[in-house]
């Protein structure tokens, strides 16, 4: 790769509103980026989709031609989302005036039913390249656009990482073409067209982009997604920026047509409770949010201890959470263990001590999924914890939370053959013996790549079980006061 250098960039949204690029926009063109966004109420932090509708205005009033881009994974997941399928996301996005989205994984969360249903509301127009259903591009969505921005003629086309069949278990009908043979394609159009600025708008992981940018110099700006991460890189003539999730910040770009490199400033704005919130876009969130208070924000009962439900240890470590949801299922199954993704304990938050509410549980647990109870051999829980385990310098949201079962993984060893010794109940697991394991509808269909599952018998199939939140809930419920704690049953070497 030629010539990388990372640059993290932050300004304050009143330093920024007060810098005008210049007095005449003819040939500039500004694209705000915002990617992975999951809430659109505001919170404490200042976030929030009214204060980014604010930040869009006053960057539209320096240059009335800006654009703001959404690089995927937003109708899912979230507490909102499990209630209405996205449809508020939608309306709140339509109200801040967002101008163009491309596909993430998670948009296939709530259904192919409903995700039609999304893009069918929405008054921005979604692109993506290399999305195909029985051999078409996705019904209501463009492979690319070529727009003129201030005499500037600027194509986007959209890219989400092939995982998405695996990530979302899809049906054979449902494709994704490789992303660099969609890239080659799409920039041939493009400079057929005559095309001055090429725009990537991705939902990829960090390393593919780095492979789009250094493969594909005649992109000029990437704008990803998946990662989690605020960031700007450049090689050579191309920029990649993320930024974030959950609209902690947004990232602004200007582009000069004329200029040498192109992109003149990168800059990441932090949302904050210092920017003001628009009434209009208020009006809608309030609209969803009040239908959720009467059932969500009531007292289920109280935690002596935080409960850890950030992203990173969930993906990577045991947690306290982690253990008290799957006690909850092993419970609620009467099976010998359980076994969660660590990427299905959501929200990024430390909760308490103090009390807790339903709502407290289902921004936790988003994703509507249901407890299911299957028979399994002892050598087909140890490849279901080596593939959890496989992605481990990624944050992969395979990493498994378990109970019932305790094992020492080695970090060091190669992919397959890092899991030591393992038990369950106190006892040593016996590759050929058969265990009852709780897992929930989405691990037993094979999501997040546990498809060792397919095969297995089934005691309780996935439509018979109960909700995993539920489940949750009445265990705190049960017992009033929890103080999960950290046991142990993983262990590193």
């Amino acid at each position: 790769m030629t010539g990388c250098f990372l640059t993290v960039v932050f300004c304050t949204a009143l330093l920024l509103f007060g810098m005008a690029y210049r007095d005449n926009s003819s040939g500039r063109v500004t694209i705000l980026h915002i990617n992975d966004f999951y809430e659109i109420e505001s919170n404490d932090d200042g976030r929030g989709a009214a204060r980014i509708k604010t930040i869009f205005d006053q960057v539209k009033a320096d240059d009335s031609e800006a654009i703001m881009l959404l690089s995927g994974d937003f109708l899912s997941p979230s507490l909102m989302s499990s209630l209405f399928a996205g449809k508020g996301m939608i309306a709140a996005l339509n109200a801040v005036g967002l101008s163009y989205v491309t596909i993430g994984n998670h948009e296939f969360d709530i259904g192919v039913d409903a995700l039609n249903e999304r893009i069918a509301e929405s008054k921005f127009p979604w692109v993506i390249s290399n999305l195909y259903v029985d051999g078409s591009s996705w019904p209501g969505t463009a492979r690319y656009i070529i727009k003129e921005i201030n005499g500037v003629k600027v194509g986007l086309f959209g890219l989400v990482t092939e995982d998405t069949k695996t990530l979302a278990n899809l049906p054979d009908n449902i494709t994704f073409a490789d992303v660099y043979g969609t890239t080659n394609e799409i920039i041939a159009l493009f400079q057929r067209e005559n095309v001055e600025i090429i725009v990537a708008i991705t939902h990829l992981e960090m390393d593919v982009d780095r492979a789009l940018a250094d493969r594909f110099p005649e992109i000029d700006l990437i704008m990803g997604g998946h990662d989690h991460i605020v960031i700007t890189e450049s090689f050579g003539e191309t920029t990649i920026v993320k930024s974030g999730s959950n609209g902690e910040v947004i990232g602004k770009v200007v582009i000069d047509k004329v200029g040498s490199p192109k992109i003149t400033s990168v800059t990441h704005i932090e949302t904050s409770s210092d920017i003001a919130e628009d009434p209009g876009v208020v009006t809608v969130v309030e609209g969803y949010s009040s239908q959720l208070a009467p059932y969500m924000d009531v007292k289920i009962g109280e935690s002596d201890v935080e409960l850890d439900a950030t992203r990173s240890n969930n993906r990577g470590a045991e947690t306290n959470i982690g253990n008290f949801i799957a006690d909850a299922m092993r419970e609620k199954m009467t099976a010998d263990v359980a076994l969660i993704n660590g990427g299905g304990v959501r929200s990024d938050t430390i909760y308490g001590p103090g009390v807790i509410t339903r709502r407290d549980i289902y921004s936790i647990l988003p994703f509507g999924n249901y407890l299911c109870k299957i028979r399994v051999t002892g050598k087909t829980l140890i490849e279901a914890l080596e593939h959890g385990v496989s992605k481990l310098d990624s944050a992969g949201g395979a990493f498994p939370q378990v109970s019932g079962l305790s094992f020492t993984v080695n970090r060091t060893n190669d992919t397959g053959n890092r899991i030591g010794a393992a038990s369950v109940n106190g006892k040593e697991l016996e590759p050929d013996s058969l265990y009852t394991v709780a897992t929930i509808d989405y691990l037993f269909d094979g999501g997040d790549g546990y498809d060792m599952f397919g095969d297995t018998q089934i005691v309780v199939a996935p439509e018979f079980g109960p909700l995993l939140a539920e489940s949750v809930v009445e265990k705190i419920v049960e017992k009033q006061n929890i103080s999960p704690k950290v046991e142990g049953r993983i262990g590193f070497e």
